[in-house]
């Protein structure tokens, strides 16, 4: 890939053309009507123009591999959040990442907060020419499949009340060994 000018060009999407230094060049001799766009001008119509792609090519089957990497990452944390009070149990470094964790599973129950892993894994579906996440990560993917939407209370408290007891159990087993 080339920097020239205001434009970046792509030699190997544009074999037929050698490296121009201008948009406006670029535009003229592409026929096209409108202007090339540059980085001031948004992210989307940057990318496209640095990596030419067009939709359903390979660039977007890496998105997609990226956005299931980032759900699955989004799951290993829930499942962190639940059950690694229990993990601690054992090793109890994981003790301070829990609470950690769980405070921050915390905030986006009562505040509403979103979690970035989701804006993270909405953006590459989109890249990916996907339509991303329609809600939430829990929404989409737990909320109507593991239980019915009405139960959504009943699951909350339901983890909340096994972090409470990994807590528990671990404040238990740690003075049992001490005594």
């Amino acid at each position: 890939m080339r920097w020239s000018g205001h434009a970046v060009q792509c030699a190997r999407s544009r074999p037929d053309q050698r490296a121009l230094h201008r948009p406006q060049e670029w535009v003229r001799r592409s026929g096209r009507s409108r202007t090339v766009p540059t980085l001031a001008q948004g992210y989307d119509s940057f990318r496209v123009l640095v990596l030419g792609r067009a939709r359903g090519d390979a660039g977007s089957v890496v998105y997609r591999l990226l956005a299931d990497a980032v759900m699955l990452a989004h799951f290993g944390f829930l499942a962190f959040v639940v059950l690694g009070g229990f993990v601690a149990w054992r090793y109890r470094w994981v003790l301070v990442p829990h609470v950690a964790a769980v405070s921050w599973g915390a905030l986006t129950v009562v505040v509403g907060l979103q979690c970035p892993l989701t804006g993270w894994e909405d953006g590459l579906r989109r890249l990916g020419d996907e339509d991303g996440l329609p809600r939430g990560f829990i929404d989409t993917y737990l909320t109507g499949v593991v239980y019915p939407p009405e139960y959504l209370p009943v699951a909350q408290l339901l983890a909340a009340v096994l972090v409470v007891v990994s807590w528990v159990g671990m404040a238990v087993h740690r003075s049992a060994s001490h005594a």
